[in-house]
């Protein structure tokens, strides 16, 4: 009977686990393709797909099998992959916050010229999490032993690990990139930055100009001092190339006054 008992909770673990392995595919197609309230459905639908595998380790029959010193390692690993799958779903939870602010809505980082610091507080805040969730979930994983005694462990290993992977190729550059912005923002101390636009299929380039960041607002002036690049006078955020002349140097024939710095 206890063996029974075993086999019937082998089986519900890796229905449990294909049901979360699915959902969280899912999720990250649909934050992929942009669709974040299907990627927070998905991700609530691997949630109760883990919560429902969490219980199965607690059966009396599994509890009785640890003790034994053949299947204790079998069982010990299911905690840790259960562990881990807690890890990437956490981790698409914290996903699907972070999107919001990446994009253009009421959330969003940008608004107009200015930065919500709110907004980028929190998205730092979230994508940190993430990574942490991560981290956590590989580290649960390399502990993972498997071997011929518990078929699908290695598979859902390797797989899990490759997710796992990927998306920490993702996050952690996000992370230090929301992490560096309000510094390099001007929050706390302002910061002047030379902009050099460039038009395309090699055309001369836009006029260079100073674009100054002061606590995550950003404003537009023109050069104060001589440039080798063409020159005008810009406006303060240029949606067009203006007329481009030199900036150095006497005024030519027909080139009328030149440009008051």
């Amino acid at each position: 009977m206890a063996g029974a008992g075993v086999g019937r909770a082998r089986q519900d673990l890796l229905v449990g686990a294909a049901g979360v392995r699915d959902e969280l595919a899912r999720a990250e197609t649909a934050l992929a393709r942009g669709r974040p309230d299907e990627a927070e459905a998905a991700v609530q639908a691997a949630q109760r797909s883990l919560a429902v595998a969490a219980t199965v380790p607690e059966r009396r029959e599994l509890r009785v099998a640890a003790r034994l010193p053949v299947l204790s390692g079998g069982i010990a690993d299911t905690r840790r992959l259960l562990a881990a799958a807690g890890g990437l779903t956490g981790a698409g939870e914290r996903a699907v916050a972070v999107v919001p602010h990446l994009r253009a809505g009421p959330a969003a980082l940008l608004r107009g010229d200015r930065f919500d610091l709110d907004a980028l507080d929190d998205a730092a805040a979230q994508a940190k999490g993430m990574v942490a969730e991560l981290e956590a979930a590989r580290a649960q994983l390399q502990e993972v032993k498997g071997g011929p005694l518990e078929p699908g462990v290695d598979e859902t290993r390797r797989w899990a690990l490759g997710q796992l992977d990927g998306a920490l190729g993702r996050a952690r550059p996000l992370a230090a990139t929301l992490d560096a912005l309000p510094a390099a923002l001007g929050v706390g101390e302002p910061r002047r930055y030379l902009v050099v636009l460039a038009r395309p299929a090699g055309g001369t380039p836009w006029p260079p100009g100073r674009s100054s960041w002061t606590r995550a607002s950003s404003t537009w002036a023109r050069p104060t001092t001589c440039s080798p690049w063409p020159c005008a006078t810009p406006a303060p955020r240029p949606a067009s190339p203006p007329p481009a002349r030199p900036c150095c140097g006497p005024p030519g024939p027909g080139d009328g006054p030149a440009p008051t710095p």
